[in-house]
């Protein structure tokens, strides 16, 4: 699943997902239900998915933790170790 601004070629056997997400614009919701449902659909089938962005800063650890805090795994807390 890439959710950087631009497209852009990634060799790969699986299906590739784009929604551009302009990491300076607003995003509104429609970019967390949009992940929800491919992230749903394909971990349901037991497949795994690698979410990414251009520069991993933002756009795809804010795609991950929401989709965890839907599934009620992460409470918006950071564990020390």
């Amino acid at each position: 699943m890439s959710v950087t601004g631009h497209p852009y070629s990634v060799a790969t056997a699986s299906d590739l997902y784009w929604y551009p997400i302009n990491e300076l614009g607003q995003w509104g919701y429609s970019v967390f239900f949009w992940a929800k449902r491919i992230l749903d659909f394909r971990t349901g089938r037991g497949e795994s998915i690698l979410i990414h962005c251009k520069a991993g800063v933002h756009r795809s650890p804010t795609i991950l933790f929401t989709w965890l805090l839907s599934l009620q795994v992460a409470s918006g807390r950071v564990a020390s170790t």
